[in-house]
């Protein structure tokens, strides 16, 4: 196309040209090149032998994957965990992982009764620890595959284990645990150096399977979870906690601080020291800023963390005549010392109970003991 557009170029020149020139000029007629068919020659697909009819032409790859059908049908009839999965991996490889592949999804239906046979239970959950103290048991669990009147524990096969490692519990490390002969798997992991309440999984790690992991997520059986709970070892911090009320008309409640007081008596139950009560009116009225400055200029140096916010409820009558109050808390947490935010929560919790007056006290008193607290025991 560029030589074309020269070319025409030039001709727009030369009849400009003569044109000036007042001389009679002939017709020129731009004849198109041809361009190179080098390019297409290079791309090479798998094509048909000449031989061949393309119609019912076959590739080789799918041709094997079929051909290893009979042999995956055998190895979960004698319930071959190991041997299964390599097949169904080999398949999956075969067929490109195209979900549509008809031999593909005759292998899934083939492997299926024995994913469905195989359990992968909990055993051992080691209780909570504090930040910088190891895990005093592994997390266990075992592996059994069921068969008609007997159960097979799966010996000498790779579990993958997901467990928290930052004190969010977001950001997860990998490792790669082994059933013993009976079946039986332990892990403990490193000692945790921040709280965290996240969670640990399990789960069957199918070895040559190119489809492992929608395996293991299409059974719910293949994987186990423990709760992975590591307590704040910050008890001592000097604290100040100041959290603001309100009815369900959207008021403030100056005259009590059920939320906040009921919040104090969960962290001293959890084994926090050095936390007090402040009344803040300020938080109805001015933005966090504004409460910020209050508060520094109240406590000065004194206080390290301050724990504030508000607590809005809503209350609905139900068909028996019963009272349920939702409550919702936005509760932020400053470092005096850094002088910034460190973290920012919104809770939620409902209560029911015969009374308005026991359902707005239930909702405060469990939101602030338990729920908020339990909260902070695993955050802070």
């Amino acid at each position: 196309m560029y030589r074309i557009g020269s070319i025409f170029y030039c001709c727009f020149c030369l009849s400009l040209a003569v044109s000036c020139m007042s001389v009679t000029a002939k017709r020129v007629a731009a004849t198109p090149i041809k361009e190179s068919n080098d390019a297409a020659g290079q791309i090479h697909t798998e094509q048909p032998p000449k031989t061949a009819n393309p119609v019912n032409y076959v590739p080789k790859t799918a041709q094997r994957a079929a051909r290893l059908l009979p042999e995956l049908t055998q190895a979960v009839n004698n319930y071959d965990v190991h041997k299964a999965f390599a097949l169904f991996g080999a398949i999956y490889e075969s067929c490109n992982g195209q979900e549509n592949n008809k031999t593909l999804i005759d292998a899934r239906q083939r492997i299926q009764p024995l994913l469905n046979a195989v359990s992968l239970e909990a055993v051992n959950q080691p209780a909570p620890v504090s930040a910088g103290s190891p895990f005093t048991r592994p997390f266990a669990a075992r592996i059994v595959i069921t068969a008609p009147e007997k159960q097979i524990p799966l010996d000498n096969y790779p579990v993958t284990v997901l467990y928290p490692s930052s004190g969010t519990g977001s950001s997860l490390k990998t490792d790669i645990v082994r059933t013993d002969t009976e079946g039986f798997l332990y892990f403990t992991p490193p000692t945790p150096e921040k709280a965290c309440d996240g969670t640990l999984f399990f789960y069957l790690s199918p070895t040559g399977a190119g489809d492992a992991a929608s395996l293991a997520a299409a059974a719910k059986n293949l994987s186990v979870s423990f709760p992975y709970k590591v307590a704040t070892k910050e008890k001592r911090v000097p604290t100040i906690i100041a959290i603001l009320d309100y009815d369900e008309n959207n008021t403030p409640v100056f005259s009590s601080n059920t939320t906040a007081t009921r919040l104090l008596t969960g962290l001293m139950k959890r084994g926090f020291s050095r936390v007090g009560l402040d009344e803040y009116r300020e938080l109805a009225e001015t933005d966090e800023v504004s409460v910020i400055h209050t508060a520094q200029s109240k406590i000065g140096t004194a206080v390290n963390r301050f724990i504030f916010g508000r607590a809005y409820i809503t209350v609905e009558t139900t068909e028996d005549n019963a009272f349920i109050c939702t409550i919702r808390a936005d509760i932020s947490i400053w470092d005096f010392k850094q002088t910034r935010k460190i973290h920012q929560f919104t809770f939620e919790h409902t209560a029911k109970a015969g009374t308005k007056a026991q359902a707005i006290s239930l909702a405060r008193t469990d939101l602030g003991e338990t729920v908020i607290a339990e909260t902070f025991n695993y955050s802070l």
